[in-house]
């Protein structure tokens, strides 16, 4: 789990992801269900209301190119 240091991007939120993707035959909903119990310690509201809202526009995009990573 990450201390609160000021937002995490969406950006850093999609290269998480990819990488936590790329590193098994996962599903998008395992690849979330991994970071939010890394990043966020299961507490969706541990590093504050932007970073959850980059967590969740870098979830949406994730499913948009999925197929192609």
């Amino acid at each position: 789990m990450l201390h609160k240091s000021g937002a995490l991007t969406k950006d850093y939120f999609k290269s998480y992801l990819k990488l936590v993707l790329n590193s098994g035959d996962l599903s998008i909903e395992q690849a979330q269900e991994i970071v939010l119990q890394r990043l966020f310690g299961g507490d969706r509201s541990v590093l504050g209301k932007e970073s959850l809202e980059n967590f969740q526009r870098a979830c949406e995009e994730i499913k948009q190119i999925k197929p192609s990573l």
